[in-house]
């Protein structure tokens, strides 16, 4: 007797096997390249003040002795090289960033064994969640970090559906690339070692293939930690500055409600994390474990729709991916008692909702067998929906002011990463006022006297600013600044004595510590900036209590 999901299948050809569909995946990447293109054309604001910092680590490139991961500083360089400073052209290294994870939560829906609609709904949750919007928007370190870990989860996925210890290869790969991205690829690292040790995942211990990848991610990864021994450990100061300034406002519960701020990829990655730690796994008959996938494990796309309706059925093939949920799930917690902030934690969601969208598929061929695809499709709309609710939070899109009305409207709060509240998203606030101060500035360096500009120097008084004058203005006539703050201090004082120094800032008392006498020149006025950037007085300052050479070194560690 044919049952009603095997009906079912008959009637929709399309739906009938978990095929990964590489057209869904390219489409869905393809829209998010073109909305990053596009919004970055027409965006009203500009460069963050971390873009900044990036161009400029890319421009001081010393691989071997940097102190902080150096891809971010690679991908700066090549980007600058390739589109000077066009917007969008130095966006699109993330906008690509971002359309992988699509990708890849796509493939890994295919590998859960999640039909074409599946791997819709969780290509969509990925390509229009605000979260994953906004770090695809921006040159920083963190859509490439999601990257890494994605991939890294998916080579795992795959090396569990395969049954094929190899796969290691591809995890040590992602993993060395998160070393050259972001320390925190320790946290992940560490849900690879536990799933090593308490899933049957351990019996790969024995082969040489994770102390393969143990190598491979240690070569990759090295100039992360040779920059750090080179220059002292910087990564410890930066660290408890970052306790100290931020992290510290965040606390165990706003890091569990702030997963809500991701929307239905957090209630799709919640449902793939339990679907995958209990979903059902192939026993022998004394009910000991079989291997992942067993000798007969299915390729990719050859699982059927009543495989798919029907778990108990080919049961001995089912592949066991509990050290997927275990990986994602000690990275979770290990954020959550290091009071990490909330969005540290995303690069785990794409795979786990890719596992949730799988779970929803099979749910929905049970409790709707003759239409389980539409099921799906409403999923699909409140996903969508989400999205565009909440766009203006994930892009640039609104300028200042209709960006304030819609948080209002929305009863959204925004918040600096100190917890004030301030009227546009801080990465938004972060976006404005740069061209303005770089145009005041050549305006009172232009100003100089020629016997003044020989010993001149041009602070930056954060790194914001010291990253905004040299890319900015440049083309106003502006030399390289120097800047005594974070990674600034390791590019150098100069050659030049700073006997003469033109110094934006909002705070003209510390200058008094190196200068006897200092004049506001000019001001620049930012309303929608964070508190410090609002009102900047660019200084002329004579009369140096030393050289700045003489200075430097008491300078270092300063934020």
């Amino acid at each position: 007797m044919t049952s009603p999901a095997h009906a079912a299948a008959s009637r929709l050809p399309a739906e009938t096997d978990s095929t990964f569909s590489a057209p869904t995946a390219a489409l869905l990447g393809l829209a998010v390249l073109v909305i990053h293109i596009g919004t970055n054309i027409i965006t009203p604001y500009g460069f963050h003040r971390d873009e900044f910092l990036y161009l400029a680590m890319g421009e001081h490139l010393r691989l071997w002795r940097m102190d902080f991961p150096p891809l971010i500083a690679i991908v700066a360089r090549v980007s600058h090289e390739l589109f000077g400073t066009s917007l969008a052209g130095i966006r699109l290294a993330p906008a690509f960033a971002h359309a992988g994870l699509v990708y890849a939560s796509v493939f890994a829906t295919s590998l859960f064994g999640g039909r074409r609609s599946a791997q819709m709904l969780a290509g969509l949750s990925i390509a229009f969640c605000p979260l994953f919007l906004r770090s695809g928007a921006m040159l920083q370190p963190v859509v490439f970090d999601q990257l890494w870990w994605t991939l890294a989860l998916l080579a795992l996925t795959i090396r569990i559906h395969d049954n094929d210890p190899k796969h290691w290869a591809g995890i040590g790969l992602f993993l060395g690339f998160a070393a050259l991205t972001k320390f925190s690829v320790a946290f992940i690292a560490a849900g690879f070692v536990v799933a090593l040790l308490i899933t049957p995942l351990r019996r790969d211990l024995k082969t040489k293939f994770p102390w393969i990848a143990l190598i491979i991610a240690t070569i990759l990864g090295h100039p992360s930690v040779t920059g750090q021994f080179a220059l002292g450990w910087p990564v410890f100061k930066q660290f408890d500055d970052l306790k100290a300034s931020q992290l510290s406002h965040v606390s165990p519960l706003s890091f569990l409600t702030g997963q809500l701020s991701a929307g239905p990829v957090f209630f799709l990655a919640l449902g793939g994390f339990f679907w995958l730690l209990t979903r059902p796994r192939p026993t022998l008959g004394n009910g000991n474990v079989q291997n992942f996938g067993g000798p007969n494990s299915q390729k990719i796309g050859t699982r059927s729709f009543e495989d798919i309706s029907q778990p108990n059925s080919h049961q001995n093939s089912t592949p066991d991916y509990r050290p997927v949920a275990v990986v994602a799930g000690t990275a979770f917690l290990i954020l959550l008692a290091m009071r990490g902030k909330a969005y540290y934690v995303a690069p785990i969601y794409p795979v786990l909702a890719a596992g949730g969208a799988a779970a929803l598929d099979r749910i929905s061929v049970r409790i709707a067998p003759k239409r389980p695809t539409k099921v799906l499709a409403v999923v699909g709309a409140i996903v969508a929906l989400y999205g565009l609710l909440g766009l203006p939070f994930g892009l640039p899109l609104l300028a200042p002011h209709e960006m304030s009305l819609v948080s209002a409207q929305l009863g959204k709060t925004n918040r600096n990463n100190q917890g004030e509240v301030i009227p546009l998203p801080q990465d938004y606030a972060d976006m404005l006022g740069w061209p303005e101060l770089a145009i005041a500035t050549a305006r009172v360096w232009r100003a100089l006297p020629p016997a003044d500009t020989a010993n001149a120097i041009l602070i930056g008084t954060n790194y914001g600013r010291a990253g905004a004058l040299d890319l900015l203005g440049r083309e106003l006539g502006l030399p390289p600044s120097i800047s005594p703050v974070g990674s600034y201090w390791f590019f150098g004082p100069g050659t030049k004595s700073g006997a003469v120094a033109v110094v934006p800032t909002d705070d003209p008392a510390s200058l008094k510590n190196f200068y006897s006498d200092c004049k506001s020149m000019a001001t620049t006025y930012n309303p929608w900036g964070v508190a410090e950037e609002r009102s900047v007085q660019v200084y002329v300052c004579r009369g140096a209590r030393a050289t700045i050479q003489e200075v430097w070194p008491s300078l270092a560690g300063r934020n």
